[in-house]
């Protein structure tokens, strides 16, 4: 299988991605169904006792729109959350450097 094409964007360019077409709220409100990927103990001191997802989001035909990294207090509380990519037809969009929002 070929790799899919990757463009990167400013942290700005994806964000507004993400408000652009509502995906928060589409996650929030289950019109977008979520997958976990990946489930760790945050590693920064901004966030003690916290867990780290990376979370998939799907379309009800099952089709893979976006990516986001979530971090989660014992209570199951939002501390932070962040879009990390977005498919737009064939071509995924991904943040240029993920280095200022390391967990």
């Amino acid at each position: 299988m070929p790799k899919q094409p990757t463009s990167s964007v400013s942290r700005a360019i994806l964000d507004s991605i993400f408000d652009e077409f509502s995906l928060f709220d589409k996650i929030n409100d289950r019109r977008l169904m979520t997958k976990e990927r990946n489930k760790t103990t945050a590693t920064s001191p901004r966030y003690p006792n916290c867990e780290s997802k990376i979370l998939k989001h799907f379309t009800g035909a099952g089709t893979h729109i976006a990516t986001t990294h979530c971090i989660t207090d014992q209570q199951g509380n939002v501390q932070h959350w962040h879009g990390k990519d977005f498919l737009m037809y064939e071509v995924r969009l991904v943040v240029e450097s993920e280095s200022e929002y390391k967990n």
